[in-house]
């Protein structure tokens, strides 16, 4: 009656055999994720247009190299689809300035500018969560707003 039908042989795992696998299964995967978030978290990214690279480790958003941080749309910061995840600034000294909308809407707790920074854009620091800010002497103009709906 199935004499056309081509026989399968099929081997099942032992516990032991099984357990193995799905143990080198989930090392892998482990692996894979470590090394990704690594990446991820480690990465310098440069500001398009600028002599400037920015860094996320540990909640600190890093910005370091020289000039400007340049004007940004009110979600156009390049580190602002990360911005849940920041809870502190650190700006390098050779930061000049820092344009429009540069750090909104993050989580920020704390900051220090530092000396050499002559000027902070309109909306710089709005909708964040800061209880201490250092502005240096060295500002001397301050856009509207930089600091308003701190929550």
């Amino acid at each position: 009656m199935y004499k056309n039908i081509p026989q399968i042989k099929c081997t099942l795992t032992t516990g032991t055999q099984r357990r193995k696998i799905m143990n080198k299964l989930y090392v892998f995967f482990l692996c894979g994720m470590f090394c990704t978030v690594t990446m991820i978290v480690q990465a310098q990214t440069t500001i398009p247009g600028t002599n400037l690279t920015w860094s996320i480790s540990g909640g600190t958003l890093t910005i370091n190299g020289t000039g400007g941080i340049p004007n940004f749309a009110a979600t156009g910061a390049p580190w602002y689809n990360e911005r849940a995840s920041i809870t502190a600034v650190v700006i390098g000294e050779g930061v000049a300035s820092i344009g429009e909308n540069a750090f909104r809407d993050c989580g920020i707790a704390s900051l220090t500018i530092p000396n050499g920074v002559t000027s902070i854009g309109k909306h710089a620091f709005e909708w964040n969560q800061l209880n201490s800010v250092t502005i240096p002497d060295s500002v001397t103009s301050l856009g509207i707003m930089h600091f308003a709906k701190i929550r």
